[in-house]
């Protein structure tokens, strides 16, 4: 706790790096895979203590105040006394001042979002968040698979630039196209695998996998999707790449 706040005082204070406003001190405490496995009485000593810490640290203080609970929609923890919009009101009554800002982690899926029973569950947790506090998603389906398929083309491109015929981290034209269909294959699966089960095209809730919520389904099909996303951009981007190179040795132009 104490190399936690001292660290971060370094980044704040001495670095100053005002873009570290808020601080979580624990990811989805509520959690069965959590060491805290739903404990709200531990997870709220805590944050006391981190809070006492940063008490030494009066400018970290001003500048930096806690993000919590951290905690799941649509889940609850059998061993927990709480559901997420109880964890929102315990951690409003027992932390409100040292709380800057409330934020929970979303997966919902189609029919849950089409249901209504998604914005029922936003509107009791925002109930509970205190007049003038903020609400915000900690996570929220995550993605980036466009953002790492480009960046891994960047790497391909570098190493060619760099190692020229002699790079290491390459891909040939042949192999990329090969990729790029199989990239689009996992996705398009991991919609049909849900189909099959029952479901729409991509409604992670229908997934034939064992699973004990049905958010590590959601986690597992956004996993499977962003995977192919990432194998399809990749090769994509190097596909136009070297299209664009080829075009250009055609017309003397390129080297």
């Amino acid at each position: 706790m104490e190399m936690s706040v001292d660290y971060l005082n370094f980044l704040v204070c001495d670095l100053g790096f005002d873009c570290i406003r808020h601080f979580i001190i624990f990811n989805e405490p509520d959690g069965n895979w959590a060491s805290t496995d739903g404990d709200y009485d531990l997870w709220r000593s805590m944050a006391q203590r981190f809070d006492a810490e940063m008490a030494r640290y009066p400018d970290l203080q001003r500048k930096v105040s806690l993000a919590a609970p951290d905690v799941v929609m649509s889940y609850k923890n059998p061993a927990s006394e709480y559901d997420t919009a109880g964890w929102v009101a315990r951690s409003a009554q027992d932390l409100g001042a040292q709380i800057g800002i409330y934020d929970v982690h979303a997966y919902p899926g189609q029919h849950e979002v089409r249901s209504g029973a998604y914005a029922e569950k936003l509107r009791r947790i925002r109930a509970e968040v205190p007049a003038g506090k903020k609400l915000i998603f900690g996570e929220a389906g995550p993605g980036g698979g466009f953002q790492a398929g480009a960046l891994l083309s960047i790497g391909v491109v570098l190493s060619r630039l760099i190692m020229g015929d002699h790079a290491s981290f390459n891909i040939s034209v042949k192999n990329s196209l090969v990729l790029a269909g199989v990239g689009t294959f996992i996705y398009a699966a991991t919609g049909w695998l849900a189909m099959l089960n029952g479901g729409n095209f991509l409604d992670y809730s229908y997934l034939p996998f064992k699973a004990e919520h049905t958010n590590e389904l959601h986690a597992l099909g956004i996993l499977f999707i962003e995977i192919g996303v990432t194998i399809c951009v990749m090769m994509t981007i190097l596909n136009i790449l070297d299209a664009v190179v080829e075009r250009g040795d055609e017309n003397g132009s390129a080297k």
